[in-house]
């Protein structure tokens, strides 16, 4: 298999957030990313579209809301450490 999403960027963030049955942001994101390359590879019914998409989407919008939340912490977290 030679197409791969995940990145060292990706793998390089500390520390992991581990849900109860061990799920992490991680986790979801190589599932983002599988789907991303489900859906290039043809591996979803014409049916199953919506779902898979709007399943996507609120993946997507709920890592990001992480990324943003993150970035906001740690230019706090700079700006603190500037004083």
């Amino acid at each position: 298999m030679t197409d791969t999403t995940v990145n060292d960027e990706t793998q390089a963030e500390a520390p992991q957030e581990s849900a109860p049955g061990g799920l992490t942001i991680q986790d979801l994101r190589v599932l983002k990313d599988a789907i991303d390359i489900a859906s290039k590879r043809g591996g979803f019914q014409a049916n199953e579209f919506t779902t898979v998409g709007n399943t996507f989407n609120r993946l997507s919008m709920f890592l990001a809301q992480l990324d943003a939340k993150n970035e906001e912490n740690s230019n706090e977290t700079a700006e603190t450490a500037e004083e």
